[in-house]
């Protein structure tokens, strides 16, 4: 570009052109990370109302197996594991609603699911000792129990005492007397 319009440029409209095309250049970057800033706030903010409709829904199952409502709760978690489907918790309480309303293949199903996505929690795997007990499993039930007393430092005595009931009644008296 020595030659603008039939007379060459000088020093002075180089270094213009110059400082425009800079201006552009930088105009271009300015406005990629001012999308991507904005992109990435958008994207926050979804994350923080997807997570605050999955607390309220557990909240709101909660309150509703505290008033006895578990159907109305078991659909409250089932949009909590809509909106989650990763989380433990979800999954457990769909559980419980549905071990106390009686359906006992999809609660266990739900429980089977908890104890997936949270090997090492102990909730899911009482819960699944508590489901064998109510189907007359004694033997699975010790089993459940054992695993949850196993991944728990400081058990609790209810869980104590239901892994010594499981085993007794599942024909192991003396196995019924060590925790």
């Amino acid at each position: 570009l020595w030659r603008m319009s039939g007379t060459p440029l000088d020093t002075g409209r180089r270094r213009r052109f110059r400082r425009v095309r800079w201006a552009v250049r930088w105009s271009r970057w300015t406005l990629a990370l001012t999308g991507t800033v904005a992109l990435a706030g958008v994207l926050l903010v979804q994350r923080a109302n997807a997570d605050r409709a999955y607390r309220m829904q557990l909240a709101d199952g909660e309150q509703l197996m505290a008033d006895g409502q578990a159907a109305r709760a078991v659909q409250a978690f089932a949009r909590a594991v809509a909106l989650r489907p990763g989380a433990m918790v979800a999954y457990y309480r769909r559980g419980e609603a549905l071990a106390e309303l009686g359906r006992l293949d999809q609660a266990s199903a739900d429980l089977h699911e908890a104890h997936r996505l949270a090997p090492e929690a102990p909730q899911p795997l009482e819960a699944l000792g508590r489901l064998a007990d109510r189907r007359g499993l004694a033997d699975e039930a010790a089993r459940w129990y054992a695993d949850a007393v196993s991944r728990t430092p400081a058990p609790d005595p209810k869980v104590l005492y239901a892994l010594g009931l499981a085993r007794y009644q599942s024909g192991a008296p003396a196995a019924a007397r060590e925790p």
